[in-house]
């Protein structure tokens, strides 16, 4: 799913990314459903770029 935050779009490979970064952090290491897993990976890695994208555009609207 491609997201659009303001008009920009986010490459997926971007989250995918984050995801994989996560990914190897101890603690998303095992304990629960590997599908649950993917999910809540996916969504907190979600939530990271969006968060990192909408303070790159804060910053870049704030003059200096």
């Amino acid at each position: 799913m491609t997201l659009l935050i303001n008009g920009e779009v986010i490459p997926d490979d971007l989250i995918s990314d984050e995801e994989q970064r996560l990914g190897k952090l101890p603690e998303w290491q095992g304990g629960e459903d590997q599908l649950e897993r993917k999910i809540r990976l996916r969504q907190a890695a979600e939530h990271i770029v969006i968060d990192r994208i909408l303070l790159r555009q804060e910053a870049d609207v704030v003059p200096r």
